[in-house]
């Protein structure tokens, strides 16, 4: 490779594993060695678990845009089970992170409560409104607000007026020639009357709430104003219908993609990374991580996975303390290459670091002043 260029290798295609497998790309040595190789880790996309609810009623092809969108997609990968309300379970509640109720009337009792606390345990759910979302008052503790009459939109229809790029939902549209979310034309939609608690992520161009999200204890609730499939609105028949479901879910089950790599002095906060250790059954472990040069480290506090502070070069493997089997959790760790930067250094712009004060003169700086 010539210096400060760069080439491209294609390798021989890869199997990936279910464990996560490491690689390393070196240059020869040189005066620098300690950047003269980078670490790095490659696994399989995760896997987000979606129940996806339907009304007995509802058409066979209901669901039809939602399941063809989540079976598109490799990172992470979607696996949808499909039910309808009417023989929804509390059980079936269990083992999935994003619930999906479309267009659907109010679950039994039971069942709406096992819902509440699978959102407060940290699950993500997905209302989408349709003709068959009539809630009543008392049926909506999770909501973020009171459900009204449908807007009828005709003609040519209303579109968003109001897009939050901010948001993760959304921020990937925000970038040049990512796609148009306000191009889609909706001819009806659910009026909502918010609560305090809730934030309205997209609203229509008459000001109504389009896309609303509130927190429940570890959990999220959003709300979508209309359809999903081609019924309401034309959202299904946009390119930018299958990454907007995606970042729907992916958002509501908190997923993240796993990182190749780390910088030494990074601090990571393994607390947060729940499903990157349950991917590993390390989830409920006590933690122990080993750095590359051997040494142990301590990992869990109070019975909850704690922080690792990446001091090292090379491979950190994360085990469970109290068996010597299973697969660890491994992280790559790269030296930040800016530090190894030998540019010259304007002499004015170092005296100013130093000193705090700009344009000295030489006699102040040989001076020491």
């Amino acid at each position: 490779m010539p210096a400060s260029e760069s080439v491209t290798v294609d390798f021989q295609p890869v199997t990936f594993e279910a464990i996560t497998m490491i690689g390393a790309a070196r240059i020869s040595s040189d005066h620098l060695p300690t950047d003269d190789t980078f670490y790095f880790t490659a696994a399989p996309g995760g896997v987000v678990t979606v129940l996806l609810i339907s009304s007995d009623l509802s058409n066979p092809d209901a669901n039809l845009y939602l399941t063809r969108a989540l079976g598109i997609g490799s990172s992470p990968t979607f696996d949808v089970t499909q039910t309808t309300i009417g023989s929804l379970t509390v059980s079936d509640l269990s083992d999935h992170q994003v619930i999906v109720l479309n267009d659907v009337p109010p679950p039994s009792e039971e069942v709406g409560l096992a819902l509440e606390k699978f959102v407060e345990e940290g699950g993500g759910v997905l209302f989408v409104s349709g003709e068959r979302s009539i809630w009543s008052e008392e049926r909506l503790k999770i909501f973020p607000g009171t459900i009204e009459s449908p807007i009828d939109r005709p003609g040519r229809g209303g579109s968003l007026g109001f897009v939050d790029y901010s948001h993760p939902i959304f921020e990937l549209f925000g970038m040049e020639r990512s796609g148009d979310v306000t191009t889609a034309k909706f001819f009806r939609y659910r009026q909502v009357d918010i609560s305090e608690r809730a934030t309205v992520l997209a609203s229509y161009d008459d000001g109504n709430p389009a896309l609303i999200e509130h927190h429940i204890g570890e959990g999220k609730v959003l709300f979508w104003a209309s359809t999903l499939d081609n019924f309401w609105n034309d959202l299904a028949l946009k390119p930018v219908y299958l990454p907007f479901v995606h970042r729907l879910t992916e958002h509501l089950a908190n997923y993240t993609p796993p990182a190749s790599w780390f910088l030494a002095g990074q601090v990571l906060n393994l607390a947060k990374e729940r499903s990157l250790l349950s991917d590993f059954g390390l989830e409920d472990a006590a933690l122990v991580a080993l750095s590359p040069s051997g040494q142990l480290i301590p990992v869990t506090e109070a019975e909850q996975p704690g922080f690792i502070n990446f001091v090292e070069q090379g491979f950190y493997e994360i085990h469970d303390a109290s068996t010597t089997s299973g697969q660890p959790l491994t992280l790559a760790v790269n030296v930040d290459l800016s530090e190894s930067d030998l540019s010259a250094v304007d002499p004015d712009e170092f005296a100013s670091y130093v000193t705090g004060r700009v344009n000295q003169n030489q006699d102040d700086l040989d001076t020491g002043v």
